[in-house]
């Protein structure tokens, strides 16, 4: 997160080369999935405990601020249950977002970044998603940056469900809320109904403990959950870097990995508390930001920390009351080795306070309303370049929130929702934000839902306020973001064990932020300078069999392009996602994934190749108190990379070779 000396380039320069694709790959993905699909009804043994119907049960009130079942909410959800995080072996958040339809992941070996339906602007830090814990955001509020992997110190074993709601819902939580709203929700104690310690082991001196804790005496749930872990990392080859001096391409000993923390969770009645801390240290071995390559020392440093209290209450049959109160903490540091070392650090804290109501003033009419205010109380960045000051700067800025929301009950078969969102920030123009939806119900297990909806982004205050003498100047005047999306969604239980759904969606972003040159003086600086839309169509299929087995598969088409029609960057066309798990032998079973994706255009107009990524995850219970697992991710060695960001020196990032993890967990 330093300075920036390059432009985010979004077409292909004239005459670059581009690698070839080949459709027998993609036809091997699709047959792949199709291959799935019957084995689910075929298992004789229970593995899971979560069955369809139960599942299209589940509460959810991510998509609304209200409870609701996933085929009523006004939204195209995917839940993604503790069962399925156990059974395919997810460790971290950004391993379940990447069997999500419509999600694709990227790394720069520093951060994981998702994009959605084919927008993932290179290094954005996930600043259009907006992330929850518990309905409590986490993204901090200086670059907008929200934390997928170690960075975000989840003890994943602390999960209840993962919720993903697709698509723009700044109506109801503001800034960010973009293109998603991703809800991981936590277990209570009786939940976890266990005590846990376990320990994983893997390649490149991978090492890990997890601990879980949780009681209830009375009418107190308490909840906690450590972890501990760090890496050694990969050795890398950087094909665009390979000469005498710079180590032929080849970064050793640099992507390393070091992280911590604990969050815990007490709940009495109507009450809940909720804090977590977090500490992830990481080596940058991709000579970022003109850094000397293969030259040890560069680094990154986060930290967050979080506490909300809440508080719930039935008011009367018709009329609930929900309050609550945080304070988050943000810390960032890095170190880059150029001729000297340059330095940046970054404090950003904040409190804030809402009240929601909910009123049903008749038996088929629900009105959601609440009001917010965050002050954040110190938003600050600071660039030394080796002992003299570059930049400091700390920007603290207020916001108020209105929002109200009602939804109709027609008949018993036909809904309407409409939503409104009035947010007003210290320095900036006011943003009023509506949304939209019809569900109908004409069947049992049949909803299909048309939806509408505008969200925003502000601008961060790393783009608002940064500067650099000579090189980059600040843009106080810069205007927020803005996406309007339609979508027509249709879902369908197929059967007492299958679902199916299709998404056709439609979006467009207005007064997109990226860094430009200003021809007047020839400074860099972030400007409101793109559009970009995207329309594409999603199909999901998914089945859960009485005795346990599950299986899911999606595939999602999407084309993502600029005001010119020129396709985005870093946008496949085509994810096609597929994994299943059942018993083998005895104690034993497994959980093979496959994930397709088509080749993404780099900055400099080339391509990386679209290719599928195998996963195997075998776990077992040796005794009551004993499981042990393994995962082989990407079992097959694949080379592959994604697109890197400006602030890289080559055009594409390699990722992992094959893992293989071992892990032995205790309950007691």
């Amino acid at each position: 997160m330093t300075s920036m000396d390059q432009v985010a380039l979004e077409r292909p320069r004239p005459g670059a080369t581009r690698s070839v694709e080949r459709s027998s790959v993609r036809g091997v993905a699709v047959g792949a999935l199709l291959a799935l699909l019957p084995a689910a009804a075929s298992a004789q043994q229970a593995l899971s405990a979560v069955s369809l119907d139960s599942l299209l049960e589940v509460t959810i009130s991510t998509a609304a601020r209200t409870e609701q079942t996933m085929l009523d909410a006004p939204a195209s959800v995917t839940i993604i249950t503790a069962e399925d995080i156990a059974a395919f072996g997810y460790r971290t958040l950004a391993d379940v977002l990447g069997r999500v339809r419509g999600i694709h992941l990227t790394s720069d070996r520093n951060y994981t970044y998702a994009g959605v339906r084919g927008f993932g602007r290179s290094s954005d830090y996930n600043d259009r998603i907006l992330l929850l814990l518990n309905g409590h955001t986490i993204n901090e509020s200086v670059y907008g940056s929200g934390p997928l992997d170690h960075e975000l110190g989840l003890n994943i074993d602390a999960v209840e469900r993962i919720v993903v709601v697709r698509g723009p819902v700044s109506a109801l939580y503001g800034t960010g809320a973009m293109f998603a709203v991703v809800d991981i929700i936590t277990k209570t104690a009786v939940a976890a109904d266990r005590r846990i310690a376990a320990a994983t082991v893997g390649m490149n001196g991978e090492r890990v403990a997890d601990a879980l804790y949780g009681m209830r005496a009375g009418r107190v749930d308490l909840l906690l959950a450590a972890r501990i872990g760090e890496s050694n990392g990969e050795d890398l080859h950087f094909p665009d870097l390979d000469a005498p001096e710079t180590n032929h391409g080849v970064a050793a000993d640099l992507d390393w990995e070091r992280h911590a923390s604990v969050m815990g969770s007490v709940r009495a009645g109507g009450f809940a508390l909720d804090a977590r801390y977090t500490s992830r240290k990481k080596g940058i071995p991709t000579g970022a930001f003109g850094t000397v390559f293969n030259e040890p020392g560069t680094f990154t440093r986060d930290e967050w920390a979080s506490a909300e209290a809440r508080y719930g209450h039935t008011l009367s049959p018709a009329l609930r009351l929900d309050v609550r109160a945080w304070f988050d903490a943000y810390f960032y540091s890095g170190a880059y080795v150029t001729d000297v070392v340059e330095t940046d650090s970054t404090t950003g804290t904040r409190a804030g306070a809402e009240a929601m109501v909910m009123w049903d003033p008749r038996a088929n009419n629900r009105i959601t309303a609440g009001i917010a205010f965050e002050r954040n109380l110190r938003a600050d960045y600071r660039a030394w370049y080796a002992d003299e000051p570059v930049f400091a700067g700390d920007y603290p800025f207020g916001v108020q929130s209105i929002f109200v929301q009602d939804e109709l009950h027609i008949t018993s078969r036909l809904s309407v929702s409409a939503g409104l969102r009035w947010d007003h920030r210290e320095g900036a123009k006011s943003s009023a934000t509506p949304r939209g939806a019809i569900v109908l119900r004409p069947g049992t297990g049949t909803s299909i839902k048309a939806l509408y909806a505008e969200s925003f982004r502000e601008p961060n205050v790393y783009e608002r306020w940064y500067e650099d003498p000579g090189d980059f100047k600040s843009n106080p005047s810069l205007e927020r973001e803005r996406i309007r999306a339609l979508e027509l969604v249709w879902e369908q239980q197929l059967a007492a064990w299958a679902r199916a759904g299709v998404s056709v969606f439609r979006y467009r972003v207005d007064d997109l932020v990226d860094v430009t040159q200003d021809p007047a003086d020839e400074l860099y600086h972030f400007a409101n300078v793109e559009m970009a839309s995207s329309a594409g169509v999603e199909l999901e299929v998914e089945a859960r069999t009485d005795d346990g087995t599950a299986a899911y598969a999606n595939w999602s088409i999407q084309r993502t392009e600029d005001a010119d029609g020129e396709r985005l960057t870093n946008a496949p066309v085509h994810l096609v996602k597929a994994g299943i798990v059942r018993r083998v032998a005895g104690p034993l079973r497994a959980a093979p994934e496959l994930r397709y994706e088509s080749s993404r255009l780099t900055l400099d107009g080339t391509e990386t190749a679209g290719g599928i990524v195998a996963r195997l995850h075998l776990s077992g219970d040796l005794t009551r108190h004993l499981r042990v697992s393994a995962l082989f991710d990407n079992l097959f060695d694949r080379t592959y990379s994604t697109p890197a960001g400006y602030e890289h020196p080559v055009t594409a990032i390699p990722q992992p070779g094959r893992s293989v993890r071992l892990r032995a967990e205790l309950r007691f």
